[in-house]
C-alpha cells in the first residue's frame, strides 16, 4: 500500500492538476466564487446536531477527502475512505440541494447533513492498528456482533475487508470498520434464540441473503465495528481437540439450566444434546482445554470443555437413572460455601453423570440450588426418605425389599443391617438380603463374610442360599 501523501498526490493529479499547483492554488486562495457557482451557505440539519457556519460551506471546485467508511455505489464503483474528490456543484434531490462531488471513478450527491460528516477538507487521520483501507483481515473471535441492523452471528475465521474507522463510541480508536460477504453472517440473535430444531447433517444455518446491497434489516449487516484484538491479518490457529468449525458433536456433561452456574439467562446446556463448533474458547483461561459451541435454542455460544464433548452419544447414566428422573437425597444435611445446601430428603432432578473420575455418582440439582451437586447413588432413592429410628423391623424389612427392587442397594444395606442389629438371632432370609445388597455394591470381602453366616444359619441349607443369592 502507498503512504497516504502518495495516495493524495495521485488523486491530485488525476484531476489535471501537478502537486506544485496544488500547493501553489492553496497558498493563494482564490476569491470567494459567485453565488451562482457556490453551494448553499451555510449548510443546516448537520447530523451531528450543529448548524454549519459560512466558513465551513463547500465551494465548487474545491478538494474534499471521504472520511467515511469505503462506499459502493449502484454501480459497483467504489468512493475508498480517504480518497479524495472535487467538488462540482449542487444537485436537487428529492427538494433538497445536495453537495456533488466527483472521485476518481464516479460522482456522487450528498445531502447536507451526510456531507457535514463524511467529507473534509483535511485528510482523516491514520487507521487504528496501522491497517489500511482494502486490507484484509480474518476473525478470530466468536460470538454476536452488534451492528446496525441487530445482533448477528459472525462466522469464526471469516475474511472481510477494513473499509475505515469504527465508529461506535465503545470501538472508536480501538477497532475498525469492516464488512463481510453474506457467507460469513449465520442468522440474528432472534433466528438462533427461535431454533428448537435437533441439528442434523444440514444443521448450519444457511448463509444470509443480501437483499439490502450492505446491509440492515433487509439482509446481512455487512457492516461490522471490531476490536482490534478480534481481527488478525493471519487465520486463526486450529481449535484444540482436532475439531474444525461446524463439526457436530454431542454435549457429555451434566446439564444446566438457563441463568445457572456460568451460564446467561438466555443459554442451556441439556446432556446428550447434539451440538454446533463454532470456535475457540473466549476464555484465555480455558483457551487450551475448551471450544465454543452452539446449541439448539441458544442465541449464545457456550465454552465446554473437551472432557465434555464426544463424536458419540453418551452411554447410560450408572444406577439405571436418566436425565430428569427424581429422587431423594438420603444422606445427611451439608452447607455448600456457593450458598448451594444438601437437605436430607430433599426431592432433587438428575442433571446427568457426575464430574470425571466419579462413577458412582450423578449431578443433582435441588431447589433453591443454582448449581448442579455431585451425589453418590448410595445417598440418592426413587422413594421417599423415611427415617429408620422409630420405623418397626417388619417395616424396614419391606423397605429393603423395595430398595432392592429399585436398584438401590447401599440404602437397603442400610435398613437391613439396622434390622439385625435389633435381633440376637436374626431370621435366614433377613442374612440372605444383606448378602445379596453386599454382592451388588461390589464388597467381595463382607459378601463372603455375609454368605458364611447364612450358610451356618440352622434353617437356611445351601440349595436355599444358592437360589436366593441368584434372584
Amino acid at each position: 500500500s502507498r503512504p497516504p501523501h502518495a495516495r493524495m498526490r495521485a488523486f491530485a493529479q488525476w484531476f489535471g492538476g501537478s502537486p506544485s499547483a496544488e500547493r501553489s492554488s492553496r497558498a493563494s486562495p482564490s476569491p470567494r466564487p459567485s453565488d451562482a457557482d457556490s453551494l448553499l451557505s451555510p449548510l443546516s440539519a448537520c447530523a451531528i446536531d450543529q448548524r454549519l457556519d459560512t466558513e465551513n460551506s463547500w465551494r465548487k471546485g474545491e478538494l474534499v477527502y471521504h472520511v467515511a467508511a469505503t462506499l459502493t455505489l449502484p454501480s459497483g464503483e467504489r468512493i475508498v475512505h480517504g480518497e479524495q474528490g472535487r467538488v462540482e456543484g449542487i444537485t436537487p434531490v428529492l427538494g433538497e440541494n445536495s453537495v456533488q462531488v466527483r472521485f476518481s471513478r464516479d460522482a456522487i450527491s450528498l445531502p447536507p447533513a451526510r456531507a457535514a460528516v463524511e467529507l473534509s477538507r483535511e485528510p482523516p487521520p491514520p487507521l487504528a492498528g496501522g491497517y489500511w483501507p482494502g486490507d484484509e483481515l480474518y476473525y478470530t473471535h466468536v460470538g454476536l456482533v452488534t451492528t446496525e441492523g441487530g445482533r448477528f452471528r459472525l462466522e469464526h475465521a471469516s475474511r472481510g475487508e477494513v473499509i475505515g474507522p469504527a465508529t461506535a463510541p465503545s470501538h472508536v480508536g480501538k477497532g475498525v470498520k469492516m464488512r463481510f460477504p453474506a457467507a460469513a453472517w449465520r442468522g440474528s440473535e432472534t433466528e438462533l434464540s427461535q431454533r428448537r430444531d435437533v441439528l442434523d447433517g444440514s444443521h448450519v444455518l444457511p448463509a444470509l441473503v443480501d437483499k439490502s446491497g450492505g446491509g440492515g434489516a433487509a439482509g446481512p449487516p455487512g457492516l461490522a465495528d471490531l476490536y482490534l484484538t478480534s481481527v488478525s491479518r493471519e487465520p486463526p490457529p486450529p481449535l484444540v481437540g482436532g475439531y474444525v468449525l461446524g463439526e457436530q458433536v454431542f454435549f457429555v456433561g451434566a446439564s444446566e439450566m438457563a441463568g445457572h452456574g456460568s451460564l446467561t439467562a438466555d443459554c442451556s446446556l441439556s446432556h446428550g444434546q447434539l451440538g454446533e463448533v463454532v470456535g475457540p474458547a473466549s476464555s484465555l483461561k480455558r483457551a487450551t482445554d475448551s471450544v465454543a459451541m452452539l446449541f439448539p435454542g441458544n442465541a449464545r455460544f457456550v465454552n465446554c470443555r473437551l472432557s465434555s464433548l464426544s463424536r458419540s452419544a453418551p452411554p447410560p447414566l450408572p444406577g439405571g437413572h436418566t436425565v430428569g428422573d427424581s429422587l431423594y437425597f438420603l444422606g445427611a444435611d451439608k452447607a455448600f460455601d456457593s450458598g448451594n445446601k444438601l437437605t436430607h430428603g430433599a426431592l432433587g432432578t438428575v442433571m446427568g453423570p457426575a464430574p470425571v473420575g466419579r462413577a458412582d455418582s450423578l449431578s443433582m440439582l435441588f431447589p433453591g440450588n443454582t448449581k448442579n451437586v455431585t451425589c453418590t447413588i448410595a445417598n440418592l432413592s426413587r422413594a421417599p426418605c423415611r427415617s429408620i429410628e422409630g420405623t418397626s423391623s417388619g417395616d424396614l424389612l419391606s423397605m429393603v425389599i423395595l430398595a432392592m427392587d429399585l436398584g438401590e442397594y447401599r440404602r437397603a444395606l442400610d435398613m437391613v443391617d439396622e434390622v439385625v442389629s435389633r435381633s440376637d438371632d436374626p431370621p435366614a432370609m433377613v442374612l440372605l438380603l444383606r448378602t445379596q445388597a453386599c454382592s451388588h455394591l461390589d464388597m467381595p470381602e463382607r459378601t463372603a463374610r455375609e454368605a458364611t453366616a447364612c450358610l451356618t444359619h440352622t434353617d437356611l441349607d445351601e440349595e436355599e442360599f444358592n437360589s436366593g443369592a441368584t434372584t
